[in-house]
Order: C-alpha cells, then structure tokens, then sequence
C-alpha cells in the first residue's frame, strides 16, 4: 500500500484473505468463542491457533504496506486493529495531498 494504490491494495488483500480462508481476520479482534458457557481446554487451543495465525497474517500486512506508512501501522498487532485504522492511511494521503 502506498499513496497512489490504496483501493487496488485493499481489494487484494480482501481477496486473497478470501482465497486462504482466513477472511475472518480482517473484521474480527479474535476468535468467536461462546461466552456464556465455560471455556473448555478446546476453546482455548482454537484461541491460541487462531491468534498465531493472525499473527503470521497481519506480518504478511505490513509487509505489504509502504515503508513510509509502517510508523503509523506498526503498533497495530492484529489483522482487525491494521485493517481498521486504514482511516490513518487515508488521512496521510490527504495531508500529504495538502502540502
């Protein structure tokens, strides 16, 4: 993602998150896990499989993201919380539109 490319970027990204089957990343903080009952050790092993791989997911987001933009989008250490602060993203491109 740079200035110049954010729909292009944001589309590929849905569709190839769509391709893996891993779409669920992007709109969700975690993993869905029904809350009204006691976590079993099941529930917990599907949490921990579900945070590592949206890990090695949202390492594959940065990587797509311009360097330039990465200070912005580093602290950000999810695939929801790096796909939810593109408004940041559209933000820089419209302060850098001014200047």
């Amino acid at each position: 993602m740079g200035s110049s490319n954010y729909l292009a970027w944001a589309s590929s990204v849905e569709l190839w998150y769509k391709g893996q089957g891993v779409q669920d990343h992007l709109p969700n903080n975690t993993s869905v896990v029904n809350e009204k009952t006691k976590p079993s050790d099941e529930d917990a092993k599907a949490k921990a499989q579900w945070e590592k791989v949206d890990a090695q997911l949202c390492s594959l987001l940065w990587r797509s993201i311009d360097s330039k933009l990465m200070p912005l989008f580093r602290p950000f250490q999810t695939c929801y919380s790096v796909w939810e602060k593109h408004v940041l993203y559209t933000l820089m491109t419209y302060l850098d539109s001014m200047m």
